[in-house]
């Protein structure tokens, strides 16, 4: 299966550390989408009502280089250190695997010779 993509808001699209093909938060749908990253503007804006409504619970992370409070919508506030990478790709990665049944996620067994 392909991986799915990280959306972010546009000023945060070059800064995120990730193997996936990130997208500007107002160029995607958000089904190709496993976890999205949001400024503290953004979480002011009603992008966290919007994906609350969208109804594909995606993990959404709040990106600040200063202490802010944890919006209710946000699974953590990051600030861009190695190990949040690797956090918002483990979320990524666990939606993922909570949409496929669990016989997609496993190669075909039998061998089907022409």
């Amino acid at each position: 299966m392909k991986s799915m993509h990280i959306a972010a808001s546009c000023e945060l699209v070059t800064r995120l550390s990730t193997h996936r093909r990130v997208v500007a938060l107002d160029s995607t749908d958000f089904t190709d989408v496993a976890a999205v990253v949001i400024s503290v503007a953004d979480s002011r804006s009603g992008i966290l009502t919007l994906l609350r409504r969208s109804g594909f619970n995606l993990p959404v992370y709040l990106l600040s280089e200063t202490a802010v409070d944890k919006p209710e919508g946000v699974q953590a506030v990051i600030a861009g250190k190695d190990q949040e990478w690797l956090e918002l790709e483990a979320a990524a990665c666990d939606y993922e695997s909570r949409l496929l049944p669990p016989f997609f996620q496993y190669p075909d067994p039998v061998r089907r010779d022409g």
